[in-house]
């Protein structure tokens, strides 16, 4: 018992010494490149507001998400470029989406070098941030504008979010988004009270504001846990990074397989109802407005919710032009990808020919 005592206890002191050697040599190796990579995998495992906080003191840090994809900063921008357009250079395609469309809309400018192009996107962005970016930009819309929907299949699970950063672990882009609910009047909104990057700055500031923050995500937000967000003292050792980072993917993927639903399970979060109500108020709000509204579908790798299943039906009945990539590149086959999750130039190239002719449908 005593040998036993005595094993554990020299292992444990060395876990420490490692653990501590392990940190000294990260905060050495951040001033060099060589080493980023080793860095990286350690930061991974920081708790949400660790990795915010190390973000917002260093701004020019790769791979530094804290300013991407504010709706303020992506409305100002669209407003600007409308309002240095010549009406006479005819319609403008204006895409609502993340980088899997913004590759079929580009690819398809590049088939048509005519096409105007106007693109608001963010790093995976839910289909509730895509949307809402639609409503909100309508003044900056012409009659005679195509525009462009984009869903990603494996975003579907922050339509139960007001943050990436509550389900984008290991990247928590802190950019923010309302989440949409069913109503008795069609879809009521719940607004995150983070807005912009100052907003989310303060967060890390000044206490009230996190306080605030944090209580709007425990009661809305259904990917919010301690599990992410608590403990951040543990952020100093690497090992309890790593352990953190283990427990933290697992919750997500359970909670993720909760909302949506996974086999037999019915999902917990109505996405698919909020789904077609979005997909019937963008084709009616285009459309009363002189615009030709396109749907883009993208299904990438994984066993994510098959989205034309789920909204066939109502573009089928409502006449919407759509392109779903399930179409032209089934998910299971790893030949029509790169390495980071996107479609290669060959698919992208498919789907920038259908994107036109469903535009001129």
């Amino acid at each position: 018992m005593r040998k036993t005592l005595f094993i554990m206890l020299w292992t444990f002191a060395f876990l420490i010494v490692a653990d501590a050697a392990i940190e000294m040599f990260i905060r050495y190796a951040r001033a060099s490149s060589s080493f980023l990579p080793v860095v990286r995998y350690f930061d991974y495992g920081r708790s949400v507001p660790g990795k915010l906080t190390q973000w917002y003191e260093n701004p020019s840090s790769i791979g530094n998400l804290s300013k991407v994809a504010w709706r303020p900063d992506i409305l100002a921008k669209s407003k600007s470029k409308f309002d240095k357009e010549i009406p006479s250079d005819g319609p403008v395609i204006r895409g609502y989406s993340m980088s899997f469309v913004n590759h079929v809309i580009k690819s398809a400018q590049k088939l048509d070098p005519t096409l105007i192009v106007d693109l608001h996107a963010g790093p995976g962005a839910p289909p509730n941030f895509t949307y809402e970016l639609f409503l909100a930009d309508r003044h900056n819309r012409r009659a005679g504008d195509v525009v462009v929907w984009g869903i990603l299949a494996s975003s579907l699970g922050g339509m139960a979010a007001l943050s990436n950063q509550t389900w984008t672990f290991e990247q928590p882009a802190p950019m923010t988004y309302p989440i949409f609910l069913p109503d008795k009047d069609g879809l009521r909104k719940i607004e995150p009270i983070v807005y912009d990057y100052e907003d989310s700055l303060n967060v890390t500031l000044q206490k009230n504001a996190k306080s605030r923050w944090y209580k709007q995500l425990e009661k809305y937000d259904r990917f919010y846990s301690p599990i992410t967000y608590g403990l951040t003292s543990v952020d100093n050792s690497p090992f309890a990074r790593q352990v953190r980072r283990s427990f933290a993917k697992r919750y997500i993927k359970k909670r993720k397989s909760e909302l949506l639903g996974a086999g037999e399970a019915e999902p917990i979060f109505p996405y698919a109802s909020v789904l077609i109500e979005m997909a019937e108020n963008f084709a009616q709000t285009a459309r009363n407005d002189g615009q030709v509204p396109v749907v883009v579908l993208i299904q990438p790798r994984g066993p994510e919710p098959d989205i034309l299943r789920i909204l066939k039906p109502i573009l089928t009945r409502l006449n919407i032009p759509y392109v779903a990539s399930i179409e032209w590149q089934s998910p299971n086959d790893p030949k029509g990808f790169v390495p980071d999750g996107h479609f290669n130039d060959r698919v992208n190239h498919k789907l920038g020919l259908a994107f036109l002719k469903a535009m001129h449908k």
